[in-house]
């Protein structure tokens, strides 16, 4: 049973085939994992890690072109906070369906 005070947070969930791609259009991308599987693991860590505090946390399907073309679109780089913007609009977009 999920509750009302919950807070939701998106966690961008991508796909292993586009990891390469995405590391390609980051400005940082030393700033996140050399691998697929290195990612995976650190964010399975992490979504665990913020349900134990009782967030209701989602993994968010993203796809890497949908979101460069979201940024461009919003003039964001695609750093960290630009990605986390990207999750929390498609949670909002999904919801209104």
């Amino acid at each position: 049973m999920e509750k009302e005070n919950s807070v939701k947070i998106g966690v961008c969930w991508y796909k292993e085939e586009q990891w390469e791609r995405l590391k390609e259009i980051v400005p940082n991308p030393e700033d996140i994992e050399d691998t697929y599987q290195q990612w995976r693991k650190d964010a399975e860590n992490a979504i665990s890690q913020l349900r134990e505090k009782g967030m209701d946390v989602k993994k968010v399907s993203v796809d890497t072109e949908e979101m460069l073309l979201w940024a461009n679109e919003h003039g964001h780089q695609l750093d960290g906070d630009a990605r986390t913007q990207y999750a929390i609009y498609l949670m909002k977009k999904r919801e209104k369906r």
